[in-house]
């Protein structure tokens, strides 16, 4: 489960959360995004409750698949930063 669902919301909620933090000063940021960011954010609207208390108790599990993705992120930064297009293209 912490792949395949606690993880996208992790996910899905760091996005929005960054969007909001990017965006904050530019009035109706909402109103140019498009159908991606909209179907990868939705999920972020679930109740935090809820997932406040599926974070603590599935913590371990979790934590797993946080390395697991900003080990993916640090691998695509890499490639960007060096400007390896073979790297980035075998990410994509």
């Amino acid at each position: 489960m912490s792949t395949t669902s606690h993880l996208p919301h992790v996910v899905a909620a760091t996005l929005m959360n960054t969007a909001q933090q990017q965006l904050a000063g530019e009035p109706n940021w909402h109103a140019g995004t498009a159908g991606g960011f909209r179907d990868t954010t939705r999920i972020s609207a679930a109740d935090p409750t809820m997932w406040t208390a599926i974070m603590t108790s599935n913590r371990e599990a979790i934590l797993g698949e946080l390395t697991a993705f900003e080990a993916q992120l640090a691998t695509l930064r890499q490639a960007i930063e060096s400007g390896d297009q073979a790297a980035i293209h075998a990410f994509f």
